[in-house]
């Protein structure tokens, strides 16, 4: 199988990429990451999703939350504006109470992000924030990348043509 002519609908993958939400400037710079060139193949049914959370803080609300909450927001929907289409989305979880760490961490750590995303009902929760962007079309495969990884050109693509032929 190959899809050269981009990803069809029935096919539609989110790549997720957990991420802090330490800095409005670290917040800029890995929303400017997600977009890369690479990330939005014009023609595609590829869509990215960054999952973040907060830093760890003994409080459950700490000062510059709003401001950084804002510029990931921001960052979504310039990139959404920049390729003309709902290719961006994102879901932030506010922090909650660990016993274990006796601080307020985000909702289990990346493997709550993950969680968080493949759930619909999640995004009914009080405790998430659905920042920007809304998938366009049901999601049949998720493709998890870490913060530092670059998706190298042509292999989302040829991994969903490998999934595809199963």
């Amino acid at each position: 199988m190959e899809y050269k002519d981009g990803i069809p609908s029935d096919h539609a993958t989110l790549v997720v990429v957990p991420m802090m939400l330490s800095s409005t400037e670290v917040v800029r710079l890995e929303v400017e990451k997600t977009g890369s060139p690479v990330s939005c193949e014009s023609g595609s049914q590829r869509f990215l999703q960054p999952l973040s959370d907060f830093t760890d803080s003994p409080e459950a609300t700490a000062f510059g939350d709003v401001e950084v909450l804002a510029a990931a927001r921001q960052g979504i929907e310039q990139l959404n504006s920049r390729y003309g289409r709902r290719a961006f989305s994102s879901v932030s979880s506010a922090r909650v109470w660990s016993e274990s760490e006796q601080r307020w961490i985000g909702r289990e750590r990346k493997r709550g992000k993950l969680k968080t995303s493949t759930h619909s009902s999640c995004w009914r929760r009080r405790s998430l924030h659905q920042d920007r962007g809304e998938l366009p079309l049901p999601i049949h495969y998720v493709i998890t990348l870490d913060a530092d990884t670059q998706l190298p050109p042509e292999s989302g693509r040829r991994l969903i043509e490998t999934l595809a032929h199963r």
